[in-house]
């Protein structure tokens, strides 16, 4: 097929610093949102066959994850959000994204259908700003991808401000890139 041979891609990377913010979600919202250690996200995923969405395992998905932050509406899982301290592997760049001691890299990032356009991916971006304000991080980073509409909206709701971007060219089995902005300084090989 022409389209899985030649494609281009932007994914761009946004950061928020978390000085100053106030926090938006509202005490009486039906979404309830908590954190969990890998080993709770697994178990998560487990009872909410949260696999069946995904084409790798949960493993996988978790790799380089140190904490989730899981969005439930009316007791069913609407909304997950993994949150690295190092950084995280980037397959569509086939390179590792790193932060500082004092930030954390969004990743993993998913609203179920059923729950999409209910502002729950924007509460869940809130509390975890809180959440880790209250850890001593100052700065949040995200790479989004182009073709992301929504969570283009949602990163610009929440404060972040686009820093660099990476164009991809995939020709065949050829991957080229483009760099633009600060994104080479938190790029290292895989």
């Amino acid at each position: 097929m022409v389209t899985d041979f030649f494609k281009v891609s932007n994914l761009f990377l946004y950061e928020r610093k978390l000085d100053n913010f106030l926090l938006l979600q509202k005490s009486e919202s039906p979404i309830q949102i908590y954190f969990l250690d890998v080993d709770g996200c697994k178990k998560v995923a487990s009872e909410n066959n949260w696999q069946a969405n995904f084409t790798i395992s949960i493993n996988e998905i978790l790799e380089n994850t140190d904490v989730c932050a899981v969005a439930e509406f009316n007791q069913r899982l609407a909304h997950w959000t993994q949150i690295s301290f190092g950084g995280a592997y980037v397959a569509e760049i086939d390179k590792k994204i790193r932060v500082d001691s004092k930030s954390a890299y969004l990743h993993g990032i998913y609203t179920e259908k059923d729950f999409r356009k209910m502002g729950i991916a924007s509460a869940v971006m809130e509390k975890v700003s809180a959440y880790l304000l209250e850890r001593g991080i100052s700065r949040l980073y995200i790479l989004v991808d182009s073709r992301n509409p929504s969570m283009l909206r949602v990163v610009a709701k929440a404060g972040f401000k686009r820093i660099g971007a990476i164009k991809l060219t995939k020709i065949g089995k050829l991957k080229l890139y483009r760099r633009k902005g600060k994104i080479s300084d938190f790029l290292e090989s895989k």
